[in-house]
């Protein structure tokens, strides 16, 4: 036998893991191209796309912090390239998107819901993408399949519609008596991919329960405080205030003014409405960070299954209910995870 040959199986090894190396964001970048003396190869390009939430985001802050603990630091390990829409202009999305694919980046984190995630999708279907909370990922046409997405999109993501939908029970639960609800949802938001697909989920579990629901679009939280006194003469019972973004920075005047009107209301009980119904937005993010570190070390996303988040929270305030005067049955308080006094 001849020494210093390579044997045959020993070199369709080393050609399957050249192949494999190859695949590798880093390894794409520099590819084909000589590297000038003492020059790096170019980092990781990271693309962030959502919608600008202000100072209420409290998953950007999670998604980063988990992405540190695994090892990749921004500036380090990766560049950050961060697109967002302003609040009341998330048409613009698409075209955000396609900065991000015309900026080749490695992968696209669509950070903040449906809408980023679809838009992303539409713009490319080959660089990996990875969705925050997209309330349907199969009914919006992002993967397969949550076990096997079969195509560049994967992600983290909550219960979506059933949170929703478990909300309006527990709010007619909690009020008693309750005929008509409005939900406020701004114009811009309404016909989003993710908000279009929520409204004929929760009529459905308005007519099971025997309720009417009337969706209202103001939009503005100074336009839906505008609404509230009329709503008495329409036989209102209670209202949803979801944190769409319109809304976000003015959750606690919206509930002021909701408990003004004697309008019990679903919505972030921190800032001081009735109830709401939430999952760990933190935990969520930090879902996707792991899976964006799996693909920047060279996994595909049609290899990633969507991973889900099952625990639903009830938080309820019952500050509020007594400013209301509502007595709220203790087969809703012992269901809290958490009561506000």
């Amino acid at each position: 036998m001849r020494t210093g040959a390579a044997h045959p199986l020993r070199r369709a090894r080393r050609a399957v893991l050249l192949a494999a190396l190859a695949l590798h964001p880093v390894a794409r970048a520099v590819r084909g191209a000589a590297l000038p003396p003492g020059a790096s190869p170019r980092l990781p390009r990271l693309g962030a796309l959502g919608v600008d939430e202000g100072n209420v985001d409290r998953a950007w802050p999670a998604f980063i912090a988990e992405l540190r603990r695994l090892g990749r630091a921004e500036g380090r390990d990766f560049e950050l390239l961060r697109r967002r829409a302003e609040v009341d202009r998330p048409d613009r999305l698409p075209a955000l998107a396609q900065e991000l694919v015309a900026a080749q980046v490695d992968v696209i984190y669509a950070e903040n819901g449906s809408p980023a995630a679809v838009a992303a999708a539409r713009a490319t279907a080959t660089i990996p993408i990875v969705f925050f909370s997209s309330a349907d990922p199969v009914g919006l046409g992002l993967v397969q399949s949550l076990a096997r997405p079969g195509g560049n999109v994967t992600g983290g993501m909550g219960l979506g519609y059933e949170t929703a939908s478990k909300g309006l029970e527990l709010l007619a639960e909690a009020v008693q008596q309750v005929r008509q609800v409005v939900f406020f949802v701004p114009p811009t938001d309404r016909r989003l991919p993710g908000v279009a697909g929520l409204e004929p989920r929760l009529r459905a579990t308005a007519e099971r329960m025997g309720v009417r629901l009337v969706f209202a679009e103001p939009a503005s939280a100074d336009a839906l405080i505008e609404r509230l006194p009329a709503l008495k003469q329409e036989r209102t019972d209670a209202a949803i205030v979801f944190d769409f973004p319109r809304y976000a920075r003015d959750q606690a005047r919206i509930a002021q003014a909701c408990i003004a009107h004697r309008l019990p209301a679903y919505g972030y009980a921190a800032a001081g409405f009735l109830l709401h119904i939430t999952q760990d937005r933190e935990e969520l993010a930090r879902m996707a960070a792991r899976q964006v570190d799996r693909i920047l070390s060279g996994a595909r996303p049609d290899e990633l299954p969507v991973e889900q988040l099952m625990v639903l929270q009830l938080v309820l305030n019952l500050r509020t209910a007594r400013a209301l005067g509502l007595r709220v049955p203790a087969s809703v308080v012992a269901r809290a995870s958490e009561v506000i006094e």
